[in-house]
């Protein structure tokens, strides 16, 4: 059983008590900050998806649970998409979804009169559930990174990058001798870049 990291003023001893869901000390021991509950909401979703390694920030594996959940919503909506084309539009009944997206759906049979197995579930319902289940997961997710401040940190974290990559730039110049007007196009041109792929990815 987990225990709190704090220590007693008393005597400077380890705490013992548990600590609150998600996180690393008890209430004692700052457990009701707010801070503090938003890194163990996130802490608790991801040990509830047993997902990364214990020593993985818990935010990085969020936001990469809201990719994967993300894709997937968009697979099955462009299945159902393909769906409504072939029964709507194309007149077509021979649609069907591929064997690993039918596998998360499963089967179901019965018998008929004559003792056949006839299919009792359809296959286009069973995707119209699952594409639900993992729309409101990835916003489940992403409601769960907002309130933990996750946005604001991605966006730190850009910032980090963009300015490394600043200074990369600045010292591959240097050590290329690039001076004066050229040096001064690169800058320019690559600060232009960045902006058009900053409103691209927005």
């Amino acid at each position: 059983m987990k225990k709190c990291v704090g220590h007693r003023i008393s005597d400077g001893q380890p705490c013992g008590r548990p600590p609150t869901h998600g996180a690393t000390v008890c209430t004692s021991h700052g457990g009701s900050a707010p801070q503090v509950k938003r890194s163990a909401l996130v802490r608790a979703e991801v040990a509830q998806w047993v997902l990364g390694d214990a020593t993985d920030d818990p935010g990085t594996v969020l936001l990469r649970l809201i990719t994967q959940s993300r894709r997937r919503a968009d697979l099955y909506a462009s299945l159902l998409e393909e769906a409504y084309e072939a029964a709507e539009v194309l007149g077509s009944t021979d649609w069907s979804l591929p064997k690993g997206v039918a596998a998360l759906i499963g089967h179901k049979y019965a018998l008929d009169a004559q003792g056949n197995p006839v299919a009792i579930a359809e296959a286009i319902r069973g995707l119209v559930v699952l594409e639900a289940q993992e729309r409101d997961r990835c916003v489940n997710f992403c409601t769960k990174a907002i309130t933990a401040g996750l946005a604001e940190r991605v966006v730190r974290m850009q910032e980090r990058e963009a300015a490394m990559a600043h200074q990369a730039l600045i010292a591959g110049l240097d050590a290329a001798g690039i001076t004066g007007e050229l040096r001064a196009k690169v800058l320019d041109g690559t600060v232009a870049h960045l902006r058009l792929v900053g409103k691209d990815e927005s």
